[in-house]
């Protein structure tokens, strides 16, 4: 195999991946956390990579593998692990990342953009609430009583159309 200097010359200005806009530029290529067309950052280049990406609403991570039996067969070239749990404890998926990378000795210079990737992909995947209509604060005891007889009144309604399914049922069981 190539060395990681020679293929980053050879990738660094010509990639499927590569994105030019208003003279940055970024790429789009697995094991890359910023996205930055940098050397540190390069998964094709490096031959240890991290890359955080989302699998089916869970958060996954990949290792590279550097084994020289795993490099031509892209496929099996990355180990992945889920990292999503149902109930995340505060720093608990920070510090195993930390640990997989830095505590292992596996680029612990990634470690902390792994775990801004990490807070990133979850704030993508929180659901969102939607916003309630901000109502205007009713002032005055007349507008209070208008108020209060309107909400009287949404909810004469509800309860009259909730009514008149239950009683066709009673009435069709009736016939029968």
């Amino acid at each position: 195999m190539a060395s990681p200097d020679l293929l980053w010359l050879l990738v660094r200005n010509n990639s499927s991946f590569l994105v030019k806009r208003n003279g940055a530029e970024f790429t789009s290529e697995p094991g890359n956390l910023t996205n930055m067309n940098s050397f540190k950052f390069s998964g094709l280049a490096n031959r240890k990579a991290v890359d955080l990406s989302i699998v089916k609403n869970k958060v996954t991570i990949g290792l590279k593998k550097s084994k020289q039996s795993k490099v031509r067969s892209p496929a099996k070239a990355w180990a992945t692990s889920v990292l999503s749990r149902t109930t995340p404890r505060a720093g608990q998926i920070p510090a195993s990342i930390r640990k997989i990378t830095a505590g292992s000795h596996y680029r612990p210079d990634l470690a902390r953009f792994a775990i801004a990737r990490y807070h990133a992909l979850r704030r993508t995947l929180a659901v969102k609430k939607a916003d309630k209509k901000q109502q205007r604060r009713v002032r005055g005891r007349k507008a209070k009583a208008a108020a209060a007889a309107a909400t009287q009144a949404k909810l004469a309604k509800a309860t009259k159309k909730d009514a008149k399914p239950a009683a066709k049922k009673t009435d069709d069981k009736k016939k029968n």
